[in-house]
């Protein structure tokens, strides 16, 4: 078998364009970071131009890394309607787009961690985006298996609890809600919050769970561990329903273009595969409006449909 070198010259180029481009970018934040006291809103106003386009490389890698801003500054994140936004030193901000984004509200540092991880739910909808400096104490078994990056053991700014809760296999019913658990350890340290789990049956790499936040009653649903890190991340209710509710969004266009893509394919594949086939092999919309409803049955009939129809020689949805 003979390799396509130029193909394979086109994914290095590729891969390092974008490598390139993201270092470009941090070395054009921490000169203009360097400046700010100069300049004052202008150049906060470059800085925050320029951080919203590095996301945006975060965005097709998944990586984990440090961003050296060589000074002290002050970042804000918000989140409201559906909408996130974040400020530099309290003088110029940004609206982000097409970002979904956890991370803590207020970051005073020179330096920050940024860490990415794709979701799918079964298909590759977004990569979400980690921001954080505080240092995370996670209590936790360590068969969930969670990346080393996300914090330790040992003492530090906000603790977390992971509790596996083998009920949420067959429901995700908000019947009772958090006032019920004790938010502290053997210790009488108490727990910033609480995650409780369950894990899937045919990939144990995958959960779904709610979280439950020390000063509020309410639960919030998550539905994978990318989007279950990212309740690590959030530092309160609030805050984490509105950025899952851009994941959700998210996810319903994605959906919507992978429908579209199975009627093209029915078109001009049927007679030889089942439209069922192709039908059951994307989300149903009326599904996606009760995300917290998810199951892990539900999203495994999807991917099985797509591995079936590619089985026996159908194209995929995806």
């Amino acid at each position: 078998m003979k390799l396509n070198k130029r193909g394979i010259g086109i994914v290095f180029d590729w891969i390092f364009s974008i490598v390139a481009g993201v270092l470009i970018f941090s070395f054009l934040i921490y000169f203009a970071v360097q400046h700010t006291d100069l300049f004052g809103k202008v150049t906060a106003r470059v800085v925050a131009e320029e951080l919203d386009i590095l996301f945006s490389g975060y965005e097709t890698m998944q990586t984990k890394s440090v961003l050296d801003f060589g000074k002290k500054i002050e970042l804000e994140f918000s989140c409201d309607d559906g909408e996130q936004r974040f400020k530099i030193n309290n003088k110029e901000g940004k609206t982000m787009r097409g970002k979904i984004i956890f991370a803590e509200k207020n970051i005073k540092s020179d330096k920050i961690n940024v860490a990415t991880a794709s979701w799918n739910i079964p298909f590759r909808v977004a990569n979400f985006i980690y921001i954080w400096d505080k240092r995370y104490e996670l209590d936790y078994d360590p068969d969930l298996k969670l990346p080393e990056w996300m914090g330790s053991s040992v003492p530090g700014d906000v603790k977390v609890k992971f509790v596996q809760d083998s009920s949420l296999a067959s429901s995700s019913s908000s019947s009772f809600d958090c006032s019920q658990y004790f938010f502290r350890n053997q210790n009488n340290q108490e727990y910033d919050k609480i995650v409780y789990y369950d894990k899937n049956p045919s990939d144990n790499d995958d959960v779904r769970g709610y979280v439950c936040f020390k000063d509020d009653k309410r639960k919030s649903f998550f539905f994978g561990k990318t989007m279950m890190i990212g309740t690590i991340f959030s530092e309160n209710r609030e805050d984490f329903e509105c950025v899952k509710s851009i994941a959700v969004k998210r996810l319903r266009i994605v959906n919507e273009v992978y429908s579209k893509k199975a009627d093209k394919i029915i078109f001009s594949e049927f007679p030889r595969c089942e439209i069922d086939g192709y039908n059951r092999a994307v989300h149903d919309p009326e599904k996606l409006r009760n995300f917290d409803s998810f199951d892990f049955g539900y999203i495994n009939r999807i991917e099985n449909a797509n591995k079936d129809l590619i089985s026996r020689g159908c194209v995929g949805v995806y």
